[in-house]
Formats: C-alpha cells, sequence, structure tokens
C-alpha cells in the first residue's frame, strides 16, 4: 500500500499541532518536514528546534528533506532533535557515501533527492546503500508548482532499474502531487507520496487519503 507523507511545509503554521494531529487522523505513515537553507534553494524554512517541538507532539516518524548545502553538517543536529530518517540532495552533496555512512551509524533512515533534470543513473553506485529515493516533480524551493510531466515514467524506471540492485528501495515522489496525477504515479509503482497543499489544503483530505490507499491496494 502507499505511503502517506504530509508536507508540514503546506500547513498553517500557526496551527501546527493541529496540523500533526490531520495527519494522524487520516493515516499518514510519517510527517516531512522540509529544510531549506537560502543557498540550495531561496527560501528559508525550518531548523532543528522546531523538529524537535514536533517530536513532543507526534509519535509519526519524522522524515527531514535536506534542501541546504553541506547536508553533513545537520545529520546530528537533526537526529538529535528527534528525525528518523534524512534525504539529502544529490545536487548539493559532494560526499554522498560519507553521508550515507554517518546516517547509518546512527541508525537512522536514509535517502537520496533528485532534482526533476537530474538523471536517475547517477546514484547507480551507491543505490544499495540507500533506503528511499525521492524524486522531485518540481524544481525544490517553492510549493505549488506543477509536476514535470514526466515524473510518472521517471517512477517506473526507478522502480525498474533499481529491483534487482535495491529490492527494499522505496521510491518517494515530492513535488505537485495532486488528485489529478497521484492514480499514475501509484500505477508506476511510487511507494511514497508526499502531499502538501493537496493535503492542507483540502477540506476532503481523508476522503482522498483513503481513495490513494485504495487505488494502491487493487
Amino acid at each position: 500500500m502507499v505511503r502517506i507523507h504530509p508536507s508540514l511545509l503546506a500547513a498553517d503554521l500557526t496551527c501546527l499541532r493541529e496540523s500533526i494531529t490531520m495527519a494522524e487522523e487520516a493515516g499518514a505513515s510519517a510527517l516531512q518536514i522540509d529544510i531549506m537553507d537560502g543557498h540550495f534553494v531561496p527560501n528559508l524554512t525550518f531548523g532543528p528546534k522546531t523538529v524537535e517541538d514536533i517530536r513532543k507532539h507526534t509519535s509519526l516518524p519524522l522524515e527531514v528533506h535536506l534542501m541546504v548545502m553541506d547536508p553533513l553538517r545537520w545529520i546530528k543536529p537533526f537526529y538529535k532533535a528527534g528525525a528518523n530518517s534524512l534525504i539529502a540532495h544529490y545536487e548539493a552533496s559532494p560526499h554522498l557515501d560519507k553521508f550515507i555512512q554517518q546516517c547509518q551509524a546512527l541508525d537512522l533512515l536514509c535517502g537520496v533527492a533528485l532534482n526533476p533534470a537530474t538523471s536517475i543513473a547517477v546514484v547507480e553506485k551507491i543505490v544499495k546503500n540507500i533506503d528511499v529515493l525521492l524524486l522531485m516533480g518540481v524544481n525544490p524551493g517553492f510549493h505549488g508548482q506543477q509536476m514535470v510531466s514526466y515524473l510518472p515514467e521517471k517512477v517506473n524506471n526507478s522502480k525498474a532499474w533499481f529491483k534487482e540492485m535495491n529490492p527494499h528501495l522505496l521510491v518517494e515522489v515530492d513535488g505537485g502531487v495532486n488528485e489529478t496525477n497521484a492514480p499514475s504515479l501509484i500505477q508506476e509503482g511510487a511507494d511514497i507520496l508526499i502531499l502538501g497543499a493537496s493535503f492542507y489544503l483540502n477540506p476532503k483530505r481523508n476522503e482522498f487519503v483513503k481513495h490513494l490507499f485504495q487505488l494502491s491496494s487493487t
């Protein structure tokens, strides 16, 4: 069954505790927390203190998506704050092997994110060592963008190519996932969908998530 990770970046941050409850009630598998540093992407978002505060109010796993330069320096701060998994961008990480090793040493789940135009071939040598391959459907930095049209095909190619290299690899999609494109992403094999505005701005969010669960179980 597909896993749903609501992105707190799309929530009303003045009501963060209520936003966490919304995710729990909808059957989310985890919460995604987007970290932006103003360098790798133009925006600034959260830091370890925010993750620490969120950790106090939920037992859901916390997936920290590091849209930052030099992700190595943020492993221990977010680990101490209560993160369960860390995802770094290939485009911002010249030392991905070291990032993976340090995450594993702390028993953190580890992922690599690829921008839309980045080929999946770049992770061929390390894919056997990661837990999650996150495929961006938009260029990172701003939510509310439209997903690139070739993303479902990229999901399919990832599942086919890496199936033997790492049968436990989870393919995750982030950026522009909505009611229109989510069914095709599930059909192509996506294991995890990050829902932003399509979750937090959707008054029928629970019905939407239930529909996705039904699609993935048929």
